[in-house]
């Protein structure tokens, strides 16, 4: 059962409601998408003709819009995190401001793309390639591994309700993130797509699809964290989390 009521946040009591701030990430997550990948095959099908700067709505370039858009998505789920922590007066309070540091981590991250700088120190180390060939998923896996074993029982101890929606939510945002990316590697490595601006249209079409289905699904799975932390503020206390 979806919670109607409003939630009030923070002192300067915002007001929301979980399903209708759903809608709105989704929208813009399906819009920007949309937007990107229409504007690549205009480029690709009519490069003579109109299109948008590829440069400010490619989902899989930095410092554009679709970028800005998760980095304020992000951002949101650190402060959601933050505030249901501060809420909260129960042994979990500390998992909660683990999620706000490791959503903040994440959010500087998708801003400067820390994690690229991995790639190439593993993949010369270890020889990568296929699934890895984008490098930095190895340290990735290891850390959603730690970071599944430190939360799993913090999940298991929750309403159902939330365990479920938690897990949903960074289960999508990790197939997008990693596995995603591993697929999009695969097809790069046996094809060397990587570099789009080289490639020939239709070699890139695919990579430029899988990039595509990764960024929406990170997305989803964010907005997906964002509706659950606003349906946690909505549940009486006694429900969000209990002792074990």
């Amino acid at each position: 059962m979806i919670p109607s009521s409003r939630v009030a946040l923070l002192p300067v009591r915002l007001q929301v409601r979980p399903r209708t701030v759903l809608y709105v990430l989704l929208g813009w997550a399906g819009g920007l998408v949309a937007i990107s990948f229409g504007n690549y095959l205009l480029q690709t099908l009519r490069p003579e003709g109109f299109h948008l700067p590829a440069r400010l709505f490619t989902i899989n370039r930095e410092a554009n819009f679709p970028t800005w858009f998760q980095v304020m998505n992000l951002g949101l789920a650190a402060a959601l995190s933050l505030a249901v922590a501060q809420s909260t007066a129960t042994p979990w309070r500390r998992y909660w401001y683990g999620l706000a540091v490791v959503m903040l981590y994440i959010s500087a991250d998708e801003l400067s793309q820390l994690h690229e700088t991995l790639a190439v120190p593993v993949r010369s180390v270890l020889d990568t390639s296929g699934f890895f060939y984008f490098a930095w998923i190895i340290p990735g896996l290891f850390f959603v591994a730690g970071f599944a074993l430190v939360y799993l029982r913090f999940l298991v101890n929750q309403p159902r309700w939330l365990g479920v929606w938690l897990a949903l939510s960074g289960g999508v945002f990790v197939l997008g993130a990693i596995g995603m990316e591993g697929v999009t590697g695969i097809y790069a490595d046996n094809r060397a797509v990587v570099d789009i601006e080289a490639a020939l249209p239709r070699r890139a079409m695919l990579f430029m699809v899988f990039t595509h289905i990764e960024e929406l699904l990170e997305m989803v799975g964010i907005a997906l964290f964002n509706y659950t932390l606003l349906r946690v503020a909505t549940a009486p206390s006694a429900e969000v989390a209990r002792a074990a």
